[in-house]
């Protein structure tokens, strides 16, 4: 397990050394992050669909101010590694994903404000004109310091929790794991609802009933729901593309003959 566990920090830190220094903000998604995990320990497929599931469940976290209510990082890496790892049921780990994403997050920000105290420190540093030496400063607080409350979470929570928490969701009867099954369906239902919510548009609303015909009237997949999505999207695309070039061209033509417009 103290391998697993090092292996969730390296996840943690490289996604969050491709969001911080390459700004790829698809890796914070719990959809990277599980699948990742699950080709680091051998198990993709699995990775795959735990990440697909705590994706909808996270769809609708949204940072306000700069403040999140739950870690999507920290609430998808740790269940994943108990599902993966600790032969947990996948229910059991999406039931407690979301609050494992809050109680890590409020440690987190207790670790901002002791972080917080060395503005002092930083402030002198800046005052020397060193710039080698604050740089130097500012990648190792980047790339290190500052995931260090969220790493050490994370190998504390793999190492020593897992098998604890398997062996109690082992114990747990068979009505209760069923009623973690039916939570855990409702939580994916919820985030996609409240996504929903925040990003509706009725001219949007055609492809919200196209989803439903080829899911549930057709019988798609999901894997052929996705390609289907990727070639609307793709359509999508390049039709608005030749539409901005014809609105370029038009407004180009409309600046040298102005008067062509009234004919």
């Amino acid at each position: 397990m103290l391998q697993g566990a090092l292996i969730c920090v390296f996840v943690f830190w490289i996604s969050n050394v491709l969001q911080k220094v390459f700004l790829i903000n698809i890796s914070y998604s719990p959809i990277c992050l599980c699948t990742l995990l699950g080709l680091l320990v051998g198990k993709p497929t699995e990775g795959l669909v735990m990440g697909g599931y705590l994706q909808a469940i996270f769809l609708g976290v949204m940072a306000i101010g700069g403040v999140a209510p739950a870690n999507k990082q920290l609430g998808s890496i740790i269940p994943c590694a108990f599902v993966l790892l600790g032969g947990m049921e996948l229910e059991a780990g999406l039931a407690i994903a979301y609050t494992i994403g809050v109680l890590s997050n409020s440690i987190n920000q207790l670790a901002n404000t002791i972080f917080a105290a060395s503005e002092p420190w930083w402030k002198n540093l800046a005052l020397k004109a060193n710039a080698k030496s604050y740089s130097m400063a500012h990648w190792v607080w980047f790339l290190v310091i500052s995931m260090l409350p969220s790493a050490l979470i994370i190998f504390f929570s793999v190492a020593f929790g897992t098998e604890v928490v398997a062996n109690l969701v082992n114990l747990l009867p068979a009505k209760f794991m069923t009623g973690l099954s039916v939570a855990s369906n409702c939580m994916t239902a919820v985030g996609i609802a409240i996504a929903l919510k925040m990003t509706w548009q009725t001219k949007f609303a055609g492809f919200f009933f196209l989803g439903w015909i080829l899911a549930y009237v057709i019988g798609l997949t999901q894997i052929q729901c996705a390609i289907v999505a990727v070639a609307i999207g793709a359509i999508w695309y390049f039709i608005s593309a030749d539409l901005d070039k014809k609105i370029k061209l038009n407004q180009s033509a409309g600046s040298v003959n102005r008067g062509g417009d009234f004919f």
